[in-house]
């Protein structure tokens, strides 16, 4: 059932964060796993089953690859060393919301240096 993102729709950095998030929250949740990445459902305890433990393992390991398959490369160190969904889930949006003035300032250079090429639309 998993839907990876295709190369132009991967995560680049601040300027694609927001359509990113949109696209990424619907596959997650295309995929049945939008509430374990937003922290809606809890990892089992020990006294819980195998095959509950087994099962979180599975949707866990499912949600982690729709994650790391939708950053491009150069975003994989800030989350490779994330054990769970909803941290690499959050680490992505810490680094990516804008929160303070420096960033603001920031994404305002990027912003005076893009220009349209001869396949962009207006529209």
């Amino acid at each position: 059932m998993s839907n990876s993102m295709k190369g132009v729709n991967k995560l680049e950095g601040a300027s694609n964060y927001r359509a990113w998030k949109k696209r990424i929250d619907l596959i997650l949740k295309k995929n049945k796993v939008l509430d374990l990445v937003q922290g809606k459902i809890k990892k089992p305890t020990d006294e819980s089953s195998e095959a509950k433990k087994a099962k979180f393992r599975e949707i866990e390991i499912l949600a982690m690859n729709l994650i790391v398959d939708g950053v491009k490369n150069n975003l994989i160190p800030y989350i490779s060393n994330i054990n769970s969904t909803q941290g690499m889930y959050e680490a992505l949006s810490k680094l990516f919301t804008i929160k303070n003035i420096g960033q603001i300032a920031s994404l305002k250079n990027e912003l005076r240096t893009v220009k349209m090429t001869n396949d962009d639309t207006i529209f």
